[in-house]
């Protein structure tokens, strides 16, 4: 399980740092809650994008990729 919740933290640490989920320029809180969404939509595409692109390389980091 502590494997598993590892994983998790590293992957929205990644988002934080790569796709910036966490910053926002605007004071109001529906458009910020938008801004997440659209930003998670964002990486969930961007990412299905590159396991669809890599799927037939087995030693291919989808990190690097």
């Amino acid at each position: 399980m502590y494997r598993m919740r590892w994983r998790i933290e590293n992957i929205f640490k990644l988002w934080k740092d790569e796709c910036k989920i966490d910053e926002s320029k605007s004071k109001k809180k529906w458009r910020i809650l938008c801004e997440i969404y659209v930003k998670l939509i964002g990486v969930l595409l961007r990412l299905w994008i590159v396991v669809i692109g890599q799927w037939h390389i087995k030693n291919k980091s989808l990190i690097k990729g």
